[in-house]
């Protein structure tokens, strides 16, 4: 989609993958509320337009949309000629789009593991890659890329999600270090539950306790995200229970993590026996 060229060059945009709806969504509206213009990448569909007039409506910013499938591997070269082309100066990037799974590994198809890994990672990478250049002469900028806290897990029944979110945390960490002097921040944000969609609700109706308090809406995710990155925090948990988790895991010793690990796969083989 061609973009309206009035005084693009004097804006900064902020370009959002998987933006249309969920934690994107979030991201774009919190943005648009500070006054960014916003860029938003997604599957193309009719909710694709209309959250963009939502968000001109509401905001009074900028904003462009581009349908794009991010599992399809011209997906980053599609982004960065659209971004180029219509001459976007991006001062931040998000990493947001993602593809989530719980079930027993061998139980999922192998096509699916190819598209959530295309999406999860390696067109993340390549993204990020290809937006450089454009980044540098914006700065000072942002990348924000998605993690999770599961990342910092070892989790079963969702074995190729958290392995690609430990992907992410290790690649963004390594990024920082080259980055930084180049006027450019990389920020990784690993938020617990999201309530953000359909199989999210699903997964989180099944939680129960403490680990059920934990959950974020995607708005206050959002906000909290964008706050803390603003402040220069590099890595980003949400929430003090999500907090205890991560620093009570680094703390605890193997084979009790192997007994809880355990517990949770004898008590799942009892539900589908």
């Amino acid at each position: 989609m061609t973009a309206s060229p009035v005084n693009k060059k004097e804006k900064k945009f902020a370009l959002i993958t998987g933006g249309s709806s969920g934690i994107g969504a979030a991201f774009a509206c919190e943005l648009a509320s500070r006054g960014h213009s916003i860029l938003i990448v997604a599957l193309q569909d009719e909710n694709l337009e209309h959250f963009k007039k939502q968000i001109e409506d509401r905001y009074g910013v900028s904003c462009h949309t581009l349908g794009v499938d991010l599992s399809e591997g011209n997906a980053p070269a599609e982004i960065h000629q659209w971004v180029t082309e219509n001459e976007f100066s991006v001062n931040i990037l998000i990493n947001n789009a993602g593809i989530g799974s719980k079930e027993i590994f061998e139980k999922i198809d192998i096509e699916f593991y190819k598209r959530q890994l295309m999406v999860n990672v390696v067109n993340a990478v390549i993204l990020t890659r290809l937006m450089i250049d454009n980044l540098k002469s914006s700065g000072p900028s942002y990348i924000l890329n998605m993690g999770s806290l599961g990342g910092f897990f070892c989790i079963p029944e969702k074995v190729s999600y958290v392995a690609s979110k430990a992907f992410i945390h290790s690649f963004s960490k390594s990024l920082r270090y080259e980055l930084e002097p180049c006027g450019i921040k990389v920020v990784l944000l690993c938020p617990g539950g999201v309530n953000s969609n359909m199989n999210s609700r699903m997964v989180i109706s099944e939680l129960k306790g403490i680990a059920k308090k934990s959950v974020f809406e995607p708005e206050k995710l959002a906000k909290v995200a964008i706050d803390s990155m603003f402040n220069n925090e590099t890595i980003i948990i949400p929430g003090l229970i999500n907090k205890s988790f991560y620093h009570i895991n680094k703390f605890l010793p193997a084979f009790v993590k192997t007994l809880i690990i355990n517990r949770q796969l004898v008590r799942k083989s009892r539900y589908t026996t």
